[in-house]
């Protein structure tokens, strides 16, 4: 899926994409449980790996959740990170390296260059089942070489992102530091 010029410079702007677009976020009501209330339980309630949500609109202009093979601690595993925006219907997912522990969680980011990719062959059940959650609630997946271009400089200058990321994905993905 690509945006239009304006679709994108309202996400990177972390306004709704289209007018018709029910989240509204840095409003009393946002509309993020309402919306993705069933997408989040669907994650949370999912048996089949464990989840932590890092990212949840509150400093943020989109979900992020970690999942993981359950009862996996003590040291770097691989998971598979899921960002989903507030902003328009659009997901990306990829393999990461996360550290586990019982007391703390620490994992890598979203990166433009391994969108979509899964390369454990102990994670694709998770990416089977996330790839199934996401299109039952009707979310199309970010493709990685549109989410590899960079941002122009007028949308660049918008993004609010911590650190100097130029890409489009990190348009869609932004939160603060």
């Amino acid at each position: 899926m690509k945006f239009t010029t304006t679709e994108l410079t309202n996400i990177v702007e972390w306004k709704p994409y289209r007018p018709e677009w029910p989240i509204r976020l840095n409003e009393k009501e946002d509309g993020i449980e309402a919306h993705f209330g069933a997408l989040i339980n669907a994650f949370t309630d999912h048996t089949d790996f464990d989840v932590a949500i890092t990212q949840d609109g509150s400093m943020s202009n989109f979900l992020e959740i970690v999942c993981f093979i359950p009862q996996q601690t003590g040291g770097n595993s691989p998971a598979l990170i899921v960002c989903i925006s507030f902003c328009a219907p659009i997901a990306a997912f990829a393999e990461i390296e996360a550290y586990i522990s019982e007391e703390t969680l620490g994992w890598d980011t979203l990166d433009y260059n391994t969108i979509g990719k899964v390369k454990s062959p102990i994670l694709e059940p998770i990416k089977n089942a996330v790839l199934a959650i996401l299109e039952q609630h009707q979310l199309p997946l970010l493709d990685p070489v549109y989410a590899a271009e960079l941002l122009s400089p007028e949308l660049l200058d918008k993004v609010n992102a911590p650190h100097d990321e130029n890409r489009i994905i990190h348009g869609i993905f932004q939160w603060e530091d």
